[in-house]
Order: structure tokens, then sequence, then C-alpha cells
């Protein structure tokens, strides 16, 4: 059973995402902030994090940053955030931190319950296909993972953009 973590200082709106994924047959953990987020992630790995942007103590950016940090060499989970954050900057943010997704409130369940398939199973494939290289260049907007002979090959975007100028 895949496993869910939903970090929500709202008690009303974590307990309605609780009771979403638990009827999709998830197995779900929450927590009320992002430090009690960052625990549970070390603690139990879930295969997906549900998070707030906006929470006292520690939010969603700097949850997953602090992520990105501690599991530098390892696969992070995906990451959807929820939020009512609409400016483009907030979003820019968030996925330059290596955001999978972002989600606006109020969500339609059925919306949310899709994004996290996919993403569960775009990971499942990665995994699947060893491509741990490859997952992790998603994390990291650093690089880009392009195919080559030898199987995936992590290029500097500043390389890439070259390239594109040379071709022009």
């Amino acid at each position: 059973m895949e496993k869910i973590l939903i970090v929500e200082d709202e008690a009303g709106v974590r307990e309605t995402l609780e009771e979403i994924f638990d009827l999709a047959g998830y197995e779900v953990s929450s927590a009320k902030d992002g430090k009690e987020g960052y625990q549970n992630i070390v603690d139990d790995l879930p295969d997906i994090v549900v998070c707030d942007v906006s929470m006292p103590e520690m939010n969603g950016f700097e949850l997953l940053g602090a992520i990105n940090e501690r599991m530098k060499d390892e696969i992070v989970p995906p990451f959807l955030f929820l939020t009512a954050k609409v400016e483009p900057k907030d979003i820019r943010t968030g996925m330059s931190l290596g955001a999978d997704d972002y989600i606006l409130k109020p969500f339609d369940h059925n919306e949310l319950l899709t994004a996290v398939r996919m993403r569960l199973e775009k990971r499942k494939k990665i995994l699947g296909n060893g491509s741990e290289e490859y997952l992790n260049s998603t994390v990291n907007f650093d690089k880009l993972a392009v195919p080559s002979e030898s199987g995936l090959e992590m290029i500097p975007y500043s390389e890439l953009i070259y390239c594109e100028a040379e071709r022009a």
C-alpha cells in the first residue's frame, strides 16, 4: 500500500485530506506543520507528500528545501503543494525547489487524486527502470538528464543553452 504524508496546519483541511486518501486506499499519515512533517519524512519515508505552503514553524517551501538538503544523495519523494497562493513567483519558488505539482485551494477531490496517482505512477516507472539518476535530476534543476549511447547523461543547463546558441 502506498504511503501518503499530509502536511497541513488547518485541522479541518487535514482531516478532509486524510479521509479522501484513506477512502482511495492509501496508507495515510499527517503532520500539523513543517517541522513535524520533516520528522515524519525522516522517520518513515512516504511515497508522496501533499503539503500546504503557508504554515507556522516551517512553511512548505522550507520543508522541501530541508528535505532536499538532507536527502541530497537519495530519492526525494514527490511533493504536491496545496495552496491559496496564486502568485507566479510563489509557484516558481515551489517548482525551483523541486515541487512536482501545485494544486490551488479550494481543490477538487478528483483532481487531487488524479495528480497523486499520476506522480506515484511516474515514480514507480522511474524506480522500476532503475533510473535513480533521472529521478533525482527532476528535482535538481541545475542539470538535465539527456539520453546518450551509455544511458542517461547529466548535462548542465549552461551547456544546453550554449549548444542551442551554436545551432541558431
